[in-house]
């Protein structure tokens, strides 16, 4: 499946791959599971309107990455993938798409980042410290 439609070079984490209120609600997702959309607006404790919230949920919904149950005025809302697979499944597609546009240059730059990056830079998706990262041998 593809998630991505824009990657923000300027942007930092997560917001690199969605938009801004997309990350937040995703990231309110995997950290505190299954809500309504009132639940996670008031969990987000911004000052977006709930009708902007569900919008977005419907969007995300739209992409495949959050699951809904219930009736319409009830409906719970879950990620439907991890972060994990999200990150693995996005920079994966990023990836393809740089090297189906520019070929070996990409490759190359790919490969030079990660030979230069820290050891724990080279793994983002696993915890700074926790068992299985690079740093721990």
């Amino acid at each position: 499946m593809r998630w991505l439609s824009a990657v923000r070079l300027d942007a930092r984490g997560m917001r690199r791959l969605l938009g801004s209120l997309e990350a937040e609600i995703m990231e309110a997702l995997w950290v505190g599971g299954e809500r309504t959309g009132p639940e996670l607006h008031a969990a987000m404790g911004r000052r977006v309107a709930l009708n902007t919230v569900q919008t977005v949920l419907t969007r995300l919904t739209e992409k495949g990455l959050v699951a809904r149950t219930g009736t319409r005025r009830n409906y719970r809302f879950r990620p439907a993938v991890s972060r994990e697979e999200f990150i693995a499944a996005a920079t994966r597609e990023l990836a393809e798409g740089l090297v189906a546009d520019f070929g070996s240059l990409a490759a190359v730059a790919f490969t030079e980042v990660v030979r230069s990056a820290p050891p724990l830079a080279a793994d983002a998706s696993r915890p700074a410290g926790g068992a299985g990262t690079r740093g721990d041998h």
